[in-house]
């Protein structure tokens, strides 16, 4: 058969001849491709694909592979570039719709890209500490630069801020 895989009742001529990435073996013991079995779970459309298999409860498709289950969309992309994706890169969705397996919709990056990407598209989940960085003023309106700011434990502190601070507790505690 060449490095391709039989299913029983197939037409030969049917036979997949392209070298298979991964191989699920079912309980009957046959070979079925794992991508056939994936792209059974797949309503194809115009837009987003979206699985149709098992959904988890964070609304993300699930996929049984290799004795566990993986999430449809990490699994889909480390099946094209032909390795698994590493624990800390992520599948990402440029249409922000869970359930889409969509190729073209997916991409490969990390928390960081994770945060930032859904935050510019949604306003939700930006990170308090990129906020901050964003802010050219204290609360009081004295600017954050060089002369007038330092950072303390990860923050930055308006020295003259902290100046009037300090005075009123001085004079609070001599009354």
């Amino acid at each position: 058969m060449g490095g391709g895989c039989r299913v029983r009742g197939a037409d030969p001529a049917d036979t997949v001849s392209a070298p298979v990435l991964h191989r699920y073996v079912t309980w009957y013991g046959f070979h079925v491709d794992t991508y056939a079995r994936f792209m059974s779970k797949v309503e194809v459309g115009p837009g987003c694909w979206l699985w149709r298999g098992t959904i988890g409860r964070d609304g993300y498709p699930q996929f049984w592979f290799n004795g566990g289950t993986r999430r449809g969309a990490r699994w889909l992309l480390g099946y094209l570039r032909g390795k698994p994706l590493a624990s800390s890169e992520w599948a990402l969705h440029r249409c922000d719709n869970p359930p889409c397996v969509n190729p073209d919709h997916l991409y490969v990056g990390d928390v960081t890209d994770n945060t930032r990407d859904r935050g510019d598209r949604t306003g939700h989940g930006s990170s308090l500490s990129r906020d901050n960085a964003a802010k050219t003023e204290c609360p009081s309106g004295h600017p954050y630069d060089d002369v007038n700011t330092y950072v303390y434990r990860g923050a930055r502190i308006c020295r003259k801020c902290r100046a009037a601070l300090v005075r009123r507790r001085y004079w609070q505690a001599k009354k």
